[in-house]
């Protein structure tokens, strides 16, 4: 089988290969925007985590502390801080309620305020809602999807999903700078699916699997290297932020499909009679409304410009599936958590870390010496650590 190759469109129309190669682009745009702040979230959460003393010491003081025989200490203060932060918001929430606007819809609000209950319950909102402001707090960003689907019940049922996916997962315009993200035009989220998965979903298109698996381009989590042989775009120096371009990871051996998001407007036409109601049609009714027009029926037309959210999946040069809507309420499927946003570059950052790096290191520093000089006046020459 030849290698699969990302920029060739055969197959394609033209209406579908000038989306596909705008998406691509605004892809591969946001990726780009979007690698340094992912750096800085991803070293956030190690920091708060204090994995391996990630960040807490510098690489010249670790060197010189262990070229004296001194072990480096680690003390977490910031953690501290995220969990009083987090605690301090779980306190001040309050639970909507649907109010009656008179007693004749008293019953209606009970049933959307027990539908609404019964529905965030069945998705876990809670625990989802509380990951999510959590892993917000540390990295800067954090998503959730708001899936919609038909439900195992039957015909007229729903279930509704939410997924919370990391900031490395979520691509927003560049272009947006409101932390709701609600002047952004487009949007891109991973969908990660095993063999088994992707084939399920996207049965027409099976062959992509094999495409891409036996292609060797890719990402290595294992390696934490690049793999793009068969790409050739000269990438391959280990940064794992550069795996966000690729679609198939090759040590967990999945495949992501790129879920496109964006605005688009379309017209809409409304007829109204001479008693004031207004009606919406479709398009295919509008010549006939012109000839009741013409004929001299009392009615007007009016056109406007209604502005809609379209959902394109894809992976490589490959459009796997297109939706009219991201949903069944108004905008994107994802919901954004943003800490602080960044004005002058769109993006996120975790505002809360970042004041607290240096005053970490220093407190690290301090508590490191004050430890040692203890040791040394109890037990002149004797400091061990256990490992």
């Amino acid at each position: 089988m030849e290698k699969h190759t990302e920029d060739t469109y055969a197959g394609l129309d033209q209406e579908k290969t000038e989306k596909l190669s705008l998406a691509k682009q605004r892809f591969e745009d946001a990726c780009d925007h979007d690698a340094k702040a992912n750096g800085e979230g991803h070293r956030a959460s190690r920091y708060v985590h204090n994995t391996d003393g990630e960040g807490q010491w510098e690489e010249d003081e670790i060197a010189y502390l262990k070229a004296a025989g001194r072990p480096v200490f680690s003390f977490n203060m910031i953690a501290t801080k995220v969990n009083t932060l987090l605690g301090m918001y779980a306190d001040a929430q309050r639970k909507p309620i649907v109010a009656a606007s008179g007693a004749d819809h008293e019953l209606l609000a009970e049933i959307i305020d027990t539908t609404k209950e019964q529905v965030l319950q069945d998705a876990r909102y809670e625990r989802v809602a509380a990951r999510q402001l959590k892993t917000g707090t540390i990295m800067g960003e954090c998503d959730v999807q708001v899936e919609v689907k038909p439900s195992a019940k039957g015909r007229g049922w729903i279930e509704v999903a939410l997924h919370r996916l990391l900031r490395s997962e979520v691509h927003w315009d560049p272009a947006s700078i409101e932390p709701d993200r609600s002047d952004a035009s487009h949007v891109f989220g991973d969908r990660w699916f095993c063999e088994q998965e992707f084939k399920a979903a996207y049965p027409d298109h099976a062959d992509e699997w094999e495409s891409y698996a036996r292609s060797g381009a890719g990402y290595d989590a294992q390696m934490d290297r690049v793999v793009s042989e068969a790409v050739g775009d000269g990438v391959g120096d280990g940064s794992q932020w550069q795996a966000s371009k690729y679609y198939f990871d090759r040590y967990k051996n999945r495949i992501r499909v790129i879920r496109y998001e964006y605005k688009d407007q379309v017209s809409a036409w409304y007829v109204s009679d001479e008693m004031g109601q207004r009606m919406q049609i479709d398009e295919a009714q509008v010549p006939d409304v012109t000839l009741m027009l013409q004929m001299g029926v009392p009615i007007s037309v009016e056109e406007t410009k209604e502005e809609v959210v379209r959902v394109c999946e894809f992976i490589g040069s490959t459009i796997l599936a297109e939706y009219d809507s991201a949903g069944p309420f108004d905008g994107f499927s994802f919901v954004p958590f943003c800490y602080a946003i960044d004005e002058e570059t769109g993006c996120a950052y975790p505002q809360l870390v970042r004041n607290l790096l240096d005053p970490q290191r220093e407190f690290n520093k301090a508590q490191s010496l004050k430890i040692e000089h203890i040791a040394q006046a109890t037990a002149p020459g004797t400091l061990a650590e256990k490992g």
